[in-house]
């Protein structure tokens, strides 16, 4: 007969929130480290523009998130997601990046209905504590007006 404990809490939602100064690095990355709590799966992530910035001449800018500084295994780009050869970014421009158009997710819940369950996909579960990296590309121009911008990671914790 089963054994049951209503003790412990249930599964529990959190985020993470990182502001960014001068964060676009000519021909560069800024690479953005967010500790991911033990037993929790990254469900989602956002780029928020909060100051507008721009660009001298058109401009590429990038984000992607993983497991190591400047990788991607849960959330990948092609270098164009924020701005694709654009010279602004406005005030409030929000990216999310599981759906978001130009952004791969490659994170997410494991699939039912299988014959072999398995664990998420894209390295996004963690048993014990970690950190991951969100990365903002850019490419070789100058940035004349850097502004500042956030990023969000969304957590689903497991006890």
């Amino acid at each position: 007969m089963p054994t049951y404990s209503h003790r412990k809490p249930g599964a529990l939602k959190t985020s993470a929130r990182v502001e960014v100064k001068d964060g676009f690095v000519q021909n560069g990355e800024a690479v953005i480290e967010i500790l991911q709590p033990a037993n929790s799966l990254v469900t989602n992530a956002y780029f928020r523009q909060i100051d507008a910035a721009a660009f001298a001449t058109s401009t590429s800018v990038g984000v992607e998130l993983g497991i190591s500084s400047s990788t991607n295994e849960i959330a990948a780009d092609a270098t164009d997601a924020v701005l694709d050869e654009g010279t602004a970014i406005p005030a409030n421009f929000i990216l999310e990046l599981n759906g978001g158009t130009g952004v791969t997710w490659n994170g997410g819940y494991s699939l039912g209905d299988a014959a072999a369950p398995a664990v998420p996909a894209g390295s996004a579960f963690t048993a014990e504590e970690r950190t991951i990296f969100f990365t903002v590309t850019c490419t070789d121009d100058v940035c004349n007006t850097q502004g500042k911008y956030e990023v969000i990671v969304d957590f689903q914790l497991f006890s």
